[in-house]
């Protein structure tokens, strides 16, 4: 088995991550019972340890997609069609349930009542399943139709909405109203597929995304990018698990699942200006430059990213040194007020993320 322990500094934090081979990795969830992930793979489900350390062992046969717990449950999705319920403490199947209607399902989500829903990646539907009656589920559709293929799931209580994340060329997240089932398009962005959406215990929620593949980190209100997680591993990350006990993050990408554990995001963001690296001024202005001093010579790449995905500047051939800061004009941009993204890689291997606030 492959294990690496990475850590590296975000402009939220620390992070230490941990990886494990796969075959297909595509759902993970947690099991705060037993401290362990189950993690949909291929044709099995498979477990390992919260800290992504230790082997990885067989729980159950059959599941392929979203997975998702429910006290002492385990429901994951086999086949595009069939929901499988398994009890955690004896790692049995005790149910299988095929979806009337269901064509190809992805994602899972629950409530705290207890209901699951299933987003169908082939006929744009999202169902509710009542497994109260383990014998005889029930279903109802809550939206058919939707415009763009729904992918990942999150019911956020504290909204009483369903977050659902959307596969297309300008990905999207929309909110369905449990009160009166409204959908809205919450955020639309330039980014390319989005997969899996969880919520942290700040209230900011971390999205996947196959193109660039990365990590999003939203704000709790989707108004801005607070950070964006990169690891040469990810290929597509795809659907999240999220463990609030230990503020861990499960980010299974086919051949491999990497597990983050989180260190300072409900805390003071950690500025750039505590590694001696600053970029000034911010707020940003047309009639100022942008100068960014850098502690060591390197060559780097630097971009520059809107809210929604949209690439405002970049430059891979970028020659930074310890003795003239680097300049940007920004008049030359002709930016909108908002809020911005810096991102800044060199060739020594840091990584550093900035954001910019345009007024």
């Amino acid at each position: 088995m492959l294990r690496q322990l990475l850590s590296c500094f975000l402009a939220f934090g620390f992070l230490v991550c941990t990886a494990q081979s796969f075959t297909e990795s595509f759902g993970a969830a947690y099991d705060a019972e037993r401290d362990r992930w189950l993690i949909t793979d291929g044709i099995q489900i498979k477990q390992m340890s919260g800290d992504g350390l230790g082997e990885v062992t067989k729980f159950g046969d059959f599941g392929s997609q979203g997975i998702e717990i429910i006290g002492e449950h385990a429901y994951a999705i086999w086949n595009g069609e069939e929901i499988r319920v398994f009890d955690l403490a004896s790692e049995t199947l005790v149910s299988s349930y095929t979806v009337p209607g269901a064509a190809f399902l992805g994602g899972l989500a629950s409530n705290d009542n207890g209901k699951l829903y299933a987003g169908d990646l082939f006929n744009h539907t999202i169902f509710e399943i009542d497994f109260s009656d383990m014998e005889n589920p029930s279903t109802q559709f809550l939206a058919t139709g939707l415009v763009n293929t729904p992918a990942g799931l999150y019911f956020d209580q504290d909204k009483n909405k369903l977050l659902i994340t959307t596969w297309s060329d300008n990905a999207a997240i929309l909110g369905l109203d449990m009160d009166d089932l409204i959908m809205e398009v919450i955020i639309e962005t330039e980014f390319k597929d989005f997969n899996g959406i969880v919520k942290h215990n700040s209230g900011k929620y971390f999205v996947s995304c196959t193109e660039p593949p990365q990590v999003i980190v939203y704000s709790d209100d989707f108004e801005s990018i607070d950070e964006i997680i990169e690891n040469p591993a990810m290929d597509g990350p795809l659907d999240l698990g999220y463990d609030a006990v230990n503020d861990r993050l499960a980010i299974p990408d086919y051949d491999t699942v990497l597990v983050y554990s989180i260190i300072g995001l409900d805390t003071d963001d950690i500025t750039l200006e505590e590694y001696n690296i600053n970029v000034s001024p911010n707020p940003i202005t047309d009639n100022e430059d942008l100068t960014i001093d850098w502690p060591i010579d390197s060559k780097a790449s630097l971009h520059m990213i809107s809210t929604t995905g949209q690439i405002i500047y970049a430059n891979d051939e970028v020659a930074l040194n310890t003795e003239m800061p680097y300049t940007l004009r920004l008049s030359d941009l002709q930016l909108s007020a908002g809020i911005y993204w810096l991102k800044i890689q060199d060739d020594k291997g840091n990584n550093i993320h900035k954001q910019l606030i345009k007024n």
